[in-house]
């Protein structure tokens, strides 16, 4: 080991002290990986914990000078260049390749060739259900669309840039694979999971392995005071929980194709099913189904890295499952998609969405180092834009390295993307406002002006192992010399020309200014003590002197962090600010930038005032002076979760603008459902115009709030929120009817409670087999029959108003093994002026029989004559209906003879 580090000490020392013009069409980023793979360092660059020499080639943003041919294509390939899936994919002449670091410099000289730019991986964030009250979610659920679809996400693709999700949790699958009948085996009259069953194979029996067992939605998070956990135990709570069959006798619910499971199982494993609680009464009643979930709502999965894709109805059910650490993305495919809206009180923002998920974590776990996914961010943004993708949510972001002005690859890629394919994309301002990592001031005139940062803090538990730095101004582009000055008195001077390690350590990498197409001047540098990471800078105060040989005052923008990409080892003491810690790529100036703000009540942060924005969350302006932000969002929704820790299906409480952005970005998709002719453009405008000011919020727009807190029923509808309650749904039915027999669901009682005075539509479901025989229409009963079985018939009827609110209610009937068979006819006297009969009644007579009674019909027909309403059924013939009301008529009049 000695050796070894006298070695690498010695190469060190031996590098050139300025680095080589030559580099300067490279990125900083990718200039610093180049240095810290040669060097063998132990970090890769601000929140990797691993050294670049464990990988050989990096995601990288191509700029080329002129479009590629046949030749300059074959150039590529000769120096190691290959496309992720073998399908190049470029956006505003920035191509999207797989490049070796060995041939970095040599693909960067290339005459066609503009630069090349790589990213380092985005750190992650520490990690009663307020938040649809807060953004106007639940008017926006119960609204729907101009074809009459509940605004849920119906239709709408949303693309994700995350990493590897639980895709077997049983949040992500439609109930889609059919309806059953419980049995209430023990007969104690209410549903009682491990005794009562579910009739899969129809036969009346709740046969061995029909046994309906329980699967909590176990909902765990960590606060101040400790672990919490709710809703565990055996109570079933269907409003949030699932039952499942064991079909393998071994207790747990198994699925994925490891177990054996493949595409073409329902929910990809052993049964899984939700309850109906039709009635609401928060139980699954005697007469009520559970519905089997089926359909995964993830469409594909694409590893960047590799170009695997995962495709729904092909090979999803065979995407690898990193059981052992945790998911980021479960929880925001989650805040986004999970569960059944109508059903499930935990449920995404567009729940009815599909997903498309680019996991810039799998595949490059696969191949090099699953935590340098930083490059694979164009990658995953270009692919998602060809996949269907109409918004993309991207799930990363850093200011480190990063000129934060609109004008890198990616962010150019984000505007390129929207401009040409009208797909919308929503980033986060992270989380960086939470540390004492970002400061601002002003350099005077002939001056100069001090940062001190403080250093491993708190060195027993987070010791400083690599500082990093970013600074960045605007005009003038030259005059600027920065001094860094450790503790142990050893001072760098940072000018115009970057250089690399020399002499003892401490050891510092500089940069250089660089310029971006937009003027802002950048300066980044790095600070170690050992290669391996095993020795920690000394604690203590650093400063940072910015001195300005102009004669102009020059305000200064600096970052500082630590080898977890955030500033956990130490703390910046003077000249902190909150403003301008907006995160690349939220930097972009078509997308839409989300911040955060508290909804719960429970969550993590108790200390913030409900409503209030969080202190983490990332705010304006962007450096050159635009406001950047966009909406603000609540951050701590409750959402599916994957934690190696529990064993059964999670829910947790979301945290940072992780929590907030599937927020935004689920809004964004109920509003391209609703308004499609929408262009990403008009959704951003619409998006400001529609947020929400109060007291948190002052005047607006401003930094902390960009345009206001995020509304979803304003945003899609242009308007406040209505108060609007459900239809009262009034049913008039016989109760028992014979298996011959003919009989009318009459639901012309029913109301809007509203006093709107608009009429109602309904739409039935006869047998309640969760397939709608006849869509809304404002016709308010039903004629069916005879059925030709005996047994409990059950019909179905939903209620909407012309707002869009909605009411369910389930009508069982009993149908009697019985045949009625007429009496002999006696003689009947000759007809008397008024008397009603058979010839007199038209097809507009109806049966109209008290709610859940059978009634006779005597006193109704000789009151009502012909003035009664008429019964129909919608799409039969206007003759069958005429027919079936003579046969109906002339049964009432055969029943008041016998009465006689």
């Amino acid at each position: 080991m000695v050796g070894r580090v006298a070695f690498v000490l010695a190469a060190l020392m031996s590098l050139q002290v300025h680095a080589g013009e030559g580099d300067k069409n490279l990125s900083p980023a990718l200039r610093y990986m180049l240095f810290a793979r040669e060097a063998g360092l132990s970090h890769c660059g601000p929140g990797s914990s691993r050294g670049c020499s464990e990988f050989d080639s990096v995601l990288a943003a191509v700029r080329l000078s002129e479009p590629l041919n046949s030749q300059s294509t074959a150039r590529l390939e000769e120096l190691g260049v290959r496309f992720p899936g073998d399908e190049s994919r470029s956006a505003s002449g920035t191509l999207s390749a797989l490049v070796p670091l060995d041939n970095v410099r040599s693909i960067a000289a290339l005459p066609f060739v503009r630069g090349l730019e790589a990213r380092f991986p985005a750190p992650q964030p520490d990690f009663e259900e307020n938040y649809p009250e807060f953004i106007e979610a639940g008017a926006a659920w119960n609204a729907m669309d101009e074809d009459g679809l509940t605004v849920t996400g119906h239709g709408v693709t949303i693309g994700v840039i995350d990493g590897w999700v639980d895709h077997l949790h049983p949040a992500f699958f439609r109930a889609d694979a059919g309806y059953f009948a419980w049995l209430d085996v023990d007969e104690d009259g209410k549903f009682s999971p491990g005794n009562d069953a579910v009739d899969v194979n129809g036969d009346g029996v709740g046969d061995e392995g029909e046994i309906l067992l329980l699967l909590k939605a176990v909902v765990a998070w960590h606060g101040h005071d400790g672990d919490h956990v709710e809703n565990d135990g055996e109570t079933y709570d269907v409003s949030m929980d699932w039952l499942w069959v064991d079909w393998t006798g071994d207790g747990t619910r198994n699925a994925g194709a490891g177990l054996g499971f493949g595409e073409d199982t329902p929910a990809y494993g052993e049964p899984l099913f939700i309850g109906d609680d039709v009635n609401g009464n928060g139980m699954l009643d005697l007469h009520e189904k559970v519905i089997r979930l089926g359909t995964s709502k993830i469409e594909t999965i694409y590893l960047p890295y590799t170009g695997d894709s995962y495709v729904r109805g092909a090979n999803l059910v065979d995407y690898p499952r990193s059981l052992d650490k945790a998911s980021h993305a479960t929880m925001t495919v989650g805040l986004l998609a999970a569960n059944d809206p109508s059903r499930q009180r935990l449920h995404g923002i567009a729940a009815d969405a599909d997903i498309v998920l680019a996991d810039i974590e799998t595949g490059f776990g696969q191949a090099y180092d699953p935590e340098n996914t930083g490059s694979a961010y164009l990658e995953g943004l270009l692919w998602l834009a060809d996949h269907g993708a109409q918004v993309v949510m991207h799930e990363y972001g850093s200011p480190f390295f990063e000129f934060g002005d609109g004008s890198s690859s990616l962010e150019t890629a984000i505007d390129t993307v929207l401009e040409e394919k009208g797909v919308v994309s929503c980033t986060a301002t992270h989380n960086f406002a939470g540390y004492n990592m970002h400061g601002i001031a002003t350099a005077p005139a002939g001056g100069e002006v001090a940062f001190d940062i403080e250093l491993s803090v708190y060195p027993e538990w987070y010791p400083t192992e690599t500082f990093y730095g970013t600074i960045r101004w605007r005009e003038p582009l030259a005059g600027i010399v920065m001094t860094l000055k450790s503790p142990e008195g050893k001072s760098w001077e940072m000018g115009e020309g970057g250089f690399e390690p020399a002499g003892e350590a401490p050891y510092m990498w500089y940069s250089g200014h660089d310029q971006s197409p937009r003027n802002t001047r950048m300066a980044s540098f790095a600070l170690y003590n050992s290669y391996m990471g095993d020795q920690f800078l000394a604690s203590g105060h650093y400063t940072l002197t910015v001195q300005n040989s102009t004669d102009q005052d020059q305000e200064v923008d600096l970052f500082v962090g630590d080898q977890y990409g955030y500033l956990v080892t130490g703390t910046l003491n003077s000249h902190t600010t909150k403003k301008g810690t907006m995160a690349h790529p939220s930097t972009a100036d078509s997308a839409i930038s989300a911040g955060a703000f508290r909804a719960n009540v429970d969550s993590w942060y108790d200390e913030i005032p409900q409503g209030e924005l969080t202190f983490y969350s990332g705010q304006g302006p962007r450096i050159d002076g635009e406001i950047g932000l966009d909406v603000v969002g609540p951050s701590d929704g409750l959402a599916p979760w994957h934690e190696p820790l529990w064993h059964y299906p999670l829910f947790s409480y979301a945290s940072g603008t992780s929590g907030s952005l599937p927020q935004v970005t689920g809004v964004v998709a109920l509003m391209i459902q609703a308004v499609p002719e929408l262009v990403p453009g008009e959704i951003k405008q619409r998006l400001w115009d529609n947020s929400v000011a109060d007291d948190f919020t002052g005047a607006l727009p401003n930094n902390q709030w960009g345009y206001g807190r995020l509304s979803a029923y304003r945003a899609v509808f242009g308007e406040p929120p209505w108060p609007n309650k459900a239809p009262v749904i009034a049913l008039e039915f016989e109760a028992a009817v014979r298996k011959d027999q003919s009989f009318v669901l009459d639901a012309s009682g029913s109301h809007d409670p509203d006093g709107t005075g608009e009429p109602l539509s309904l739409r039935w479901d006869v047998g309640y087999d969760g397939s709608w025989d006849w869509d809304f229409s404002p016709e308010m009963s039903l004629l069916l029959g005879p059925v030709p079985e005996p047994g409990l018939f059950q019909v179905l009827v939903e209620a909407r108003d012309a707002r869009g609110a909605r009411a369910l209610r389930l009508v069982n009937i009993q149908v009697l093994d019985e045949v009625w068979t007429p009496p002999e006819p006696e003689p009947q006297p000759e007809p008397v002026p008024d008397l009603v009969t058979s010839q007199d009644v038209g097809p507009e007579v109806a049966l109209d029989a008290a709610a859940d009674t059978v009634e006779s019909a005597g006193e109704e027909l000789s009151s009502a004559g012909c003035g009664c309403r008429t019964a129909t059924r919608p799409g039969i013939p206007s003759g069958a209906l005429a027919l079936l009301c003579l046969m109906f008529v002339g049964l009432v009049v055969r029943r008041l003879t016998a009465a006689a």
